[in-house]
Parts: C-alpha cells; structure tokens; sequence
C-alpha cells in the first residue's frame, strides 16, 4: 500500500510539473527550476523501485537447471542489457552438472551484473559467462564471512574486462547506497539487490581477484544424479491427449516435440499462430494449447485471445522467459510455464490444466 500511495504522490507532483512546464514561455528564468524538479521527481520514482526490490521477499520456486541451456535461453535478454556496443560471450559446455535455482531470481541477477558491466565498459567491450562445479577451496572470498552449507557448487562466473574494481572499493560494493556514479546517475542498489535475490535461493555472490576486468561469481546448489532421476520418477504422463504445440523456434520445437511423445502426448505442432488458429478453426482435436509467448507476427497473446473466441473452453498454456507477475508478461489469460523447463515441468504444467475426469 505504501508503494501505491508514495506512486500516486509521484504522479501528482510529475502531473503538475508537466503542466507548469506547458504554461512556462521558452525564455523564462524558471523553466530551469522546474525541468529540475521534474528530473528529481523522476529519480524519486526509480529509486522507490529498487529500494522495494531490495527490501521485498518474493517467493522463489526452485526448480533444478542445466545451467548451460538455461543461460542461452535469456541470451536475447543478456545480449539487450549488454548493449550493441559489447560482446557477449558464453562458454557453458553441456557437460556441467545440473543446479538448483529460481529461473525468475536467476535471471534478474544475471541482467543486474550485464548492466553493470556495460555500464563498466567503454563500448568494444567483452563479457564473458562461464560455468562449472567448484568446492570449497575454489570459492571466491565472501565479503561479509557468509558460509555456504554444501561442499559443491555451480559456479556461474560473469566477467567483463572494464577496468575492474579498484581495490578501496571492494569492501564497499555491496553496500547498499555505495556507487562511483555521478549524482542522479545511480543510486548503488544494483548489486546489493543482486546478493540478496541470489541468497533468497540458497546460493551467494562472490567477488572475484578483478586481474583485468571485474569477475563475480554465483554460486548455486549442485543438483545429484538421484535429484534428477527422482524429478523425472515424479513426473506425470499423459493419455494420448491432443497437444496443439506453437513454437517459432525450430531447435525449441524439436525438443519439446519428442518430450511430449516421450510424456505420452500426442503434438499437433503449428511454427506460429496462423498456423495454430487454421488448426482451431478446423475440426481437428484438440485436448490443450501450449504456445510460447513471444513470436513474429501473431504473438501469444494474441493467439490466445482468438483462442478463446474460436473454442471458449480449450485450455492453455504459455511458456514464457519473462517474469509471470510482470505488467508486460501478457500472462494473465493463461496458465504459465517457464522457461527453459525440464520433462517433469512440462508434464506438470499440462496434465494440472486438462480437463478432470481425464479419458482413459
């Protein structure tokens, strides 16, 4: 409540000042004062945003990820915070052992460190995102003595080569309010609400030595082999149902495709939304919609408004990388499925939306 109440103050003051600013003539000596003023009021408004990020508890799902996928799922998005100006490069063979992690509070870390290292770097620069399963003894030095419980970790090590940390400031970082930017230009929340999002999901952020460039490292819950066989053991499977499955991404769909006959789905696949409401509008069968939720030309939103004009009682799910609480995530209409997601989630996302009693 007290953020929607400090917001609508916001508005009222921006209100007002934008309507000063109107009423001001070009060459009056105040119109200074109030364009001022309305940067200020601005700035009030985003630095609300990130305390509240950094004092809130959200809950977090874990759920266990091949980290290299994962990273190259939200690339488009690292790549977006990067900058066109950097290059982004990632070294994650499939090979490294599986982790634990909320893909949501994952995600926000990784874009937090991206932005700061474009921010780091002059433009021409290079970051680099590299992972793999480290013990104690390779740990980087926690800051603050935070202990982690387990013996082995996943390492997620994501380093630019900016000019690095200097060394007055490394036992600074991660206080809340400490920044090297300039007035109005950062408000030193960014990392200190990287370490807690990361902490929230039992693993840390670590500082790295820095010998050119900055290296931090996150360290996440290593996932046994027996954790992976019980998800799958876990998984529910389907009878034969109709799948109606749209998907743009030729290596996505191919790899959902065999996890839904492997489930004991049937996939009827459309490669966009067209394609998808031509199978709707027809007498085909269908039993449930899996759609992703971001595709050229019709989006899955829009599909699913047709959707549900066409056949008002079809289920859906939308898979998404985007935060399904989000003012943008266009989620509402739909049961959600994030991305990347393992066989068991797939199967747990359909069979929970099927119709009940199911067909035997």
């Amino acid at each position: 409540m007290g953020e929607v109440h400090f917001n609508n103050l916001l508005t009222v003051v921006l209100g007002s000042l934008d309507a000063l600013e109107e009423a001001l003539p070009e060459q009056d000596s105040h119109l200074n004062l109030v364009q001022s003023a309305v940067r200020a009021a601005e700035e009030a408004g985003r630095l609300t945003s990130q305390l509240l990020a950094y004092s809130r508890r959200t809950p977090t799902k874990l759920r266990m990820l091949q980290i290299g996928a994962f990273v190259q799922e939200i690339r488009p998005l690292l790549i977006a915070a990067l900058g066109d100006a950097n290059r982004l490069d990632i070294d994650i063979g499939e090979d490294v052992a599986n982790c634990w992690a909320d893909t949501s509070a994952l995600t926000s870390a990784l874009i937090n460190l991206v932005t700061n290292a474009r921010h780091a770097m002059t433009g021409d620069g290079t970051l680099s995102i590299t992972a793999n399963v480290v013990s104690g003894t390779d740990f980087y030095p926690s800051h603050d003595g935070f202990e982690l419980p387990q013996e082995e970790y996943v390492a997620v090590n994501v380093r630019d080569n900016g000019p690095g940390v200097p060394a007055s400031h490394r036992e600074k970082i991660f206080e809340p309010f400490f920044t090297t930017k300039g007035i109005g230009e950062g408000t030193g929340l960014g990392l200190p609400t990287v370490l807690d999002t990361v902490r929230q999901i039992g693993a840390d952020l670590r500082l790295g030595p820095g010998d050119g460039g900055a290296e931090f490292q996150i360290l996440l819950p290593l996932a046994t082999e027996a954790d992976g066989k019980e998800a799958e053991a876990a998984a529910p499977a389907g009878n034969d149902e109709v799948v109606l499955y749209v998907e743009d991404n030729l290596l996505v769909r191919e790899k959902t495709v065999l996890m839904l006959q492997n489930l004991g789905f049937s996939p009827l696949v459309a490669r966009h939304g067209r394609e998808a409401l031509d199978y709707a509008r027809s007498d085909r069968r269908i039993d449930i919609v899996l759609t992703d939720l971001v595709m050229p030309g019709l989006s899955g939103r829009a599909l699913v408004r047709e959707l549900a004009r066409l056949r008002p009682a079809l289920p859906v799910v939308i898979v998404t990388g985007y935060d399904p609480d989000g003012p943008d995530s266009g989620t509402d209409m739909a049961s959600v499925l994030m991305k990347p997601y393992s066989r068991a989630e797939l199967a747990d996302a359909l069979v929970r939306n099927l119709p009940s009693p199911r067909t035997e």
